[in-house]
């Protein structure tokens, strides 16, 4: 790893020490509880990350600032919550591999049914399209029996192509469909553009996702090419940059914060998926030691020409190919985008993958017929 390459966030050294300190204390009880899955170590990992909150106050003086960090920090602890479910669930013994990725491709068969199917969605998003409405929300859609059956397909069809076979030596457990969406990407649609172009960075759009343990699939319905919106990863990418844990889960919060219900949703003028599109929200994020600092969607915050921007770009590995290509990807550890439009437009499932879990579907019928 090049010791050169940092991350393109500000520098801020406040009280170095004491946090450094109480970051090593939470990666060794994290580690530990990895391993021993005890209930009393996760009481003491989210009793330290209380503690790491609490020395962040030290950051922020005014009142908009302290409630930035609140909402920072009940973020942050509900994703560290689910962070510990999943470890909890884990194999200790199992062997991840280094990049958590692979390339499939679904039947000539699947795809056929898929897209009778789905030939009404398609209509649909096709028809907001051509009258002019291009958020990707109004391009996409994800319910509906139509989606149903299209996951039921899905799962029949990764079972016999080998795709859960490949997934449970990826993530060490049985997987399955539990949902998908189909999205429509056009030229038009812009959305992975900064508001200054010429300042926006190769990178745009490089993200992690939000939770752990949750691998995705896209399988194209469309012939894609460089130019047309393929998906893509950064292989090896600890080997370009490393981040700790609290950086990580602070990385995945950041961009629910000023948003919603918040308090001060006002103070902010938010990009779609540009957590620092707003200068104020920076500002505040910048106030920030160094040490946990970082946005899951940072792609659009690396430095044009920069090493950093050098290194990620050598390392992408861009999935072209014919309608039925699937890339299965593990979201919250490889940086990925996809839907980027030159020319052309893209139509593509983006598919949600879980775990196994017995008489999945009788159970949504249950829980649909409850609700």
């Amino acid at each position: 790893m090049d010791s050169k390459i940092e991350l393109p966030y500000i520098e801020n050294h406040s009280f170095q020490n004491e946090l450094t300190s109480l970051l090593d204390e939470f990666e060794m009880l994290l580690t530990d509880f990895k391993k021993s899955k005890s209930d009393e170590v996760r009481k003491c990992i989210l009793n330290k990350i209380e503690e790491v909150f609490d020395l962040l106050q030290k950051c922020y003086e005014n009142k908009d600032g302290k409630i930035f960090l609140d909402e920072l920090r009940d973020y942050s602890k509900k994703i560290l919550k689910n962070d510990l479910d999943y470890f909890n669930r884990l194999n200790t013994n199992s062997q991840k591999p280094k990049n958590q990725f692979f390339e499939s491709k679904i039947s000539r068969f699947s795809l056929f049914i898929l897209k009778i199917i789905l030939f009404k969605n398609k209509s649909k998003i096709t028809k907001n399209f051509q009258n002019g409405n291009l958020k990707r929300e109004e391009l996409t859609t994800d319910s509906g029996i139509a989606i149903n059956l299209a996951t039921i397909l899905l799962n029949i069809d990764f079972k016999f192509s080998g795709i859960f076979s490949s997934l449970k030596k990826m993530t060490g457990e049985n997987m399955s469909v539990v949902g998908c969406a189909l999205e429509l990407s056009t030229q038009e649609s812009k959305w992975w553009l900064l508001s200054d172009k010429e300042k926006t960075p190769k990178t745009t759009y490089l993200h992690l996702d939000e939770g752990i343990g949750n691998p995705k699939a896209i399988t194209y319905l469309s012939s894609v090419s460089q130019k047309n919106g393929p998906f893509s990863v950064i292989k090896n990418q600890d080997d370009i940059f490393k981040i700790n844990y609290i950086q990580s889960l602070i990385g995945r919060a950041i961009g629910q914060v000023g948003r919603q219900n918040s308090k001060i949703k006002n103070l902010f003028n938010h990009k779609y998926h540009q957590t620092f599109g707003c200068k104020n929200f920076k500002e505040l994020f910048e106030l920030l030691p160094s040490i946990v600092k970082f946005n899951s969607h940072f792609g659009f915050d690396v430095k044009p020409n920069s090493l950093l921007e050098q290194k990620l770009i050598q390392n992408e590995i861009i999935f072209t190919g014919m309608p039925g290509k699937t890339v299965v990807f593990d979201g919250s550890s490889v940086l990925h985008r996809g839907g980027l439009i030159i020319e052309g437009e893209r139509l593509a499932l983006q598919i949600v993958l879980g775990k196994k879990e017995q008489f999945y579907y009788l159970n949504k019928i249950l829980r649909y017929v409850k609700s």
